[in-house]
Formats: structure tokens, sequence, C-alpha cells
């Protein structure tokens, strides 16, 4: 697999039609919009611009469908939401000196929940996270 993270992407410049969501965060009623612009559309190319966690209880049904949907040629950006998580997961908050981690406080609570079905303590949480497709998935995707 090659590392995208930090490149530039460059798509088909022949490309006639692109469907672009962004900020869903976990809400699944956004996948029938999705799905309804891929059928009205069949060739068009599927861009996802982040922030497609937190928020909403959903963030587990709205990745899956992404990952797959990234199978298949689109393009899924990571957002800011997406950078919360793997900066939680990695420990880089400050958590150790009593501060709620900033993920907790933009909703990685409802996150967590989906994907791991219950709150566990923080170390456990990034332990499990790392362990995740979610967390593999987001750590190889551009910004």
């Amino acid at each position: 697999m090659i590392n995208i993270r930090n490149r530039t992407i460059y798509n088909d410049q022949n490309q006639l039609c692109y469907i672009f969501t962004s900020d869903i965060h976990g809400n699944a009623n956004t996948l029938t919009l999705i799905k309804q612009a891929q059928k009205d559309y069949p060739t068009a190319q599927l861009v996802g611009g982040g922030d497609y966690i937190d928020g909403r209880k959903n963030s587990k049904e709205v990745c899956d469908y992404l990952i797959e949907q990234s199978k298949q040629g689109a393009i899924i950006l990571n957002g800011n939401h997406e950078e919360l998580m793997l900066n939680f997961a990695n420990g880089f908050d400050d958590f150790e000196l009593g501060i709620e981690p900033l993920w907790y406080v933009n909703g990685g609570k409802t996150t967590i929940r989906s994907f791991l079905g219950r709150g566990y303590s923080k170390p456990k949480t990034e332990k499990m996270l790392q362990h995740t497709k979610y967390y593999k998935f987001f750590s190889n995707r551009p910004i």
C-alpha cells in the first residue's frame, strides 16, 4: 500500500462528475443521500472531505460505508475530527494534566461507543482504537 498521507492526490483530469460529501458526523441518513446520488450519477467520482465521525451515533456505519467506497475508487480525505481521533489514540493530548481530551469535547465519546460498543478507560480506549480498522484506515488518509 502506498502512503498518500502527505501527498497531493491527482485524479483523472477527464472526470466529468463528482459527488462531494463532508461533515457527516455520524449521521446515517446522509448515506441515503450519497447512495441516491450514486444511482443518479453512476460514473461520478465520490470524494469525502472529512469529518465523518463525532456528534451522532452512527459513526461506525458511516465509516464502514466510506471504507468500502474507498476500495472502489472513492477519494476519502481526513478532516479535523479524524485527526482528533488519531491524536487521541496516539496519546497526543493533555489528559495527564487533568485536561479532558480535545476529542472528547468534540464528540469523541459518541464515536467511541459507536466503534467499540461502549466507553472504556482512556488508556484502554487508546489501545483498542489502535487495533480497529478505522484507526488503520484514517492513519493512511491524506488531510
